[in-house]
């Protein structure tokens, strides 16, 4: 990608097809009745519709750092001295990870401007988390948005990305890019949250290298959009070095699902070295009506009785968010979606 200029993306994006369902990867994933071309990318010309609010989030957080991005740009509210917090215009490992070679990906390449670095040096520790909101705010508008993350060795930290759209019914598309860098002996906690509204659609293309003794503890919750995928890999690129994903998901209402809807678990492990130990696992839920009577006979109310149980059922992915304050929020927030008794 680096060795590409924006012109050669764009005709590269506008060569590659479409994925289809006729494609592995996005064989459950029908993408028919999308054109990304009939949005309007960033700031740059007005959409059809007006830029509203800024978006509301769903954690209030005591943060150490936060910017907030939007179609017109990114801003830094708030950034610790010793760190790299800043807009990303160009690094040395900038699209070393994430390429062009699939359409979401290379769309994004060819059309991103809005971007965060944040490097931590070498043996630092910061208790607070680094918090960045990215808000699709025009109606009709499409957010090309880029988070490069290096963590030097030893250093130990977390970051908090968070999605959201500001307007309940608004409609618009976000394509994002994300690629860490956890240096050797270093931790890193990664939490994405994607809570856009039900007309937005959400590609998004994350990986991280991981390097010997380092650590990456990965945690992705959808609690939005319209349709869309996420593409999470990982490389282990040194004896040593752990990554956990924990992925969270989180429908109502219509939300692309219907009472026949049913979920496929598909992992995809490639494992070249003899050393290396994976493992994987799913649990996909609606809310049981046995355990639902079984409570409401017992007098709960059918809105405290769901509460409990999705509360139940979410407690294994929320006790792996080490950091207590993101915890309680993920936690709030799941609730604050679950219907009132």
């Amino acid at each position: 990608m680096r060795r590409m200029g924006r012109t050669d993306l764009l005709e590269r994006y506008r060569a590659l097809p479409l994925p289809s369902t006729t494609d592995e990867p996005w064989r459950f994933t029908d993408l028919k009745g999308f054109d990304p071309d009939t949005f309007v990318s960033n700031g740059h010309v007005p959409g059809p519709g007006p830029a509203t609010r800024p978006a509301a989030t769903m954690l209030e957080l005591d943060v150490a750092a936060f910017a907030t991005v939007t179609e017109d740009g990114i801003e830094i509210e708030r950034a610790p001295d010793g760190i790299t917090f800043e807009p990303l215009r160009d690094h040395e490992l900038l699209g070393t990870l994430v390429g062009a070679d699939e359409k979401f990906a290379a769309h994004n390449a060819a059309l991103w401007e809005h971007g965060l670095l944040v490097q931590v040096p070498k043996g630092l520790v910061l208790e607070q988390p680094l918090y960045v909101r990215i808000s699709n705010s025009r109606e009709g508008g499409a957010l090309f948005w880029r988070l490069l993350v290096v963590a030097e060795p030893e250093s130990r930290f977390s970051v908090v990305e968070e999605y959201a759209s500001a307007a309940a019914e608004l409609g618009g598309y976000s394509n994002a890019v994300s690629e860490l860098f956890v240096g050797q002996g270093a931790k890193v906690e990664y939490v994405s949250l994607q809570n856009l509204s039900a007309e937005t659609w959400h590609f998004a293309s994350h990986r991280a290298r991981v390097d010997r003794d380092a650590e990456l503890d990965w945690v992705a919750g959808g609690f939005g959009s319209k349709k869309g995928k996420t593409r999470i890999q990982n490389d282990l690129a040194g004896p040593g070095a752990t990554s956990r994903v924990t992925g969270a998901y989180f429908a109502d209402g219509e939300q692309h699902l219907e009472e026949q809807a049913h979920a496929d678990s598909i992992p995809g492990l490639e494992i070249e070295a003899n050393d290396v130990r994976c493992t994987h696992g799913a649990t996909i839920s609606p809310v049981n009506r046995d355990e639902l009577f079984y409570a409401m006979a017992r007098g709960i109310s059918r809105g405290e009785a769901e509460r409990l149980i999705v509360r139940g059922f979410f407690t294994d992915v929320l006790n792996r968010i080490e950091l207590e304050p993101v915890r309680e929020a993920v936690t709030e927030a799941l609730e604050a979606r679950i219907p009132q008794a």
